[in-house]
């Protein structure tokens, strides 16, 4: 429950990776939270909001919605990748439906507790109307993106890959300043560096 799958960057990257003849061989485990685009979005109009208030970029975010939906839902007790794919397999729309609005309540509520002004962002705005984010088409983009990470990627749980693959690499330099533990102003990342990663290999018989 460390990492949190992004379909919408999954297929950018995927797509890429497949122009230069490259098809990667992809895992997740089943029960990884997901970013949704309402992250994301929340997430730029943050960055706009503070650009226009303090004149400049403070908020420090990459724009990928991560630190948002962990701000918004935490890790516990959040839909997972299983959750979507379920509701996929079945054609459960109205499941499907029902998810993506509590997601986007979440987000809302986590724009206003970072007091964003959404009506001073004309570019954001319209987004913020009772519904109108339907008609913005994101639910049906989102919901294609689930459907080609879910084609691309098989389901495997940590300790699968621990016991059946020799090497595994981490990535643990990402935004190591503006970790949650590091003491500044704005904490846009989870936990970076080595500490996922211990918590990961605690109890491994060959790790100490």
């Amino acid at each position: 429950d460390t990492f949190w799958v992004h379909p919408m960057e999954f297929v950018r990257e995927y797509c890429e990776l497949t122009k230069d003849g490259i098809y990667p061989i992809t895992y997740c485990d089943p029960y990884a939270p997901v970013v949704t685009p309402f992250d994301m979005l929340i997430d730029h109009a943050t960055e706009a909001w503070i650009a226009l208030d303090h004149g400049e970029r403070e908020y420090g975010s990459c724009g990928y919605g991560t630190w948002c939906a962990i701000e918004c839902r935490g890790y516990k007790n959040v839909f997972k990748i299983s959750d979507y794919h379920k509701a996929l397999i079945l054609g459960n729309m109205d499941l499907l439906r029902y998810m993506l609005e509590q997601s986007w309540s979440e987000c809302c509520a986590q724009l206003v507790a970072r007091k964003v002004d959404v009506n001073c962002l004309p570019e954001y705005k319209d987004y913020f109307v009772p519904n109108s984010w339907k008609k913005k088409n994101l639910m049906s983009h989102f919901i294609d993106d689930l459907r080609f990470f879910l084609n691309k990627t098989q389901f495997i749980t940590f300790d699968q890959i621990y016991n059946n693959f020799d090497s595994l690499i981490f990535e643990n330099g990402q935004g190591l300043g503006l970790d949650m533990n590091v003491d500044n102003d704005w904490h846009t990342t989870s936990n970076t560096g080595l500490t996922n990663p211990v918590e990961m290999l605690k109890g491994k018989e060959d790790f100490s």
